[in-house]
């Protein structure tokens, strides 16, 4: 089971990485664009959409790279007071309803999308098919999906003490 848990994670850190960072790459070359042409005294009516849309995917490429590793915000004063087992069962329970959120989320943003194919929407400026932005919390929620299964995996490890935190880790490496 780690060793599918793993080759998952390589495959999605590099997509995650690589995907993310060309993505905003392209959003600051676009944005740039942006500003020599109103300084050029030139409209782009195109840049200001094309970037929010690329944001929109940079955000939930990130977010799933955020729940690999249980940097979601949170409110942790109740896991720093438990000690032990107690602690782990918190956060297992912290993720377990995260990871119930992120499937209701994919589950309706699958809806959405599925509505949008039928009936297509597209974007004032660029006339673009509304689908790529929204698929971008729906696709999101399918890598957080997966990471947080990654995540409730190495609790339940740790539980059983399978794969205990080094001494003095605040964060814990979900998979070796």
């Amino acid at each position: 089971m780690a060793k599918v848990f793993k080759a998952i994670d390589m495959i999605l850190d590099f997509f995650e990485t690589k995907v993310c960072s060309v993505l905003f790459a392209v959003t600051c070359i676009v944005l740039f664009v942006q500003v020599v042409f109103r300084a050029l005294g030139l409209g782009v009516s195109w840049c200001e959409e094309v970037a929010r849309y690329l944001n929109v995917w940079v955000i939930y490429l990130a977010a799933a790279k955020a729940t690999k590793y249980s940097k979601h915000m949170s409110v942790d004063i109740l896991p720093l007071l438990l000690k032990g087992k107690g602690s782990i069962l918190l956060q297992l329970f912290a993720a377990v309803v995260s990871l119930v959120f992120f499937i209701v989320l994919a589950k309706y943003g699958t809806q959405v999308l599925m509505g949008m194919s039928i009936r297509p929407q597209f974007s004032a400026a660029n006339r673009i098919n509304m689908l790529i932005p929204y698929a971008a919390p729906t696709a999101g929620a399918y890598l957080m999906l997966l990471r947080q299964l990654g995540v409730i995996y190495g609790y339940i490890l740790q539980l059983f003490d399978k794969n205990p935190p080094a001494e003095g880790a605040d964060d814990m490496e979900v998979i070796d």
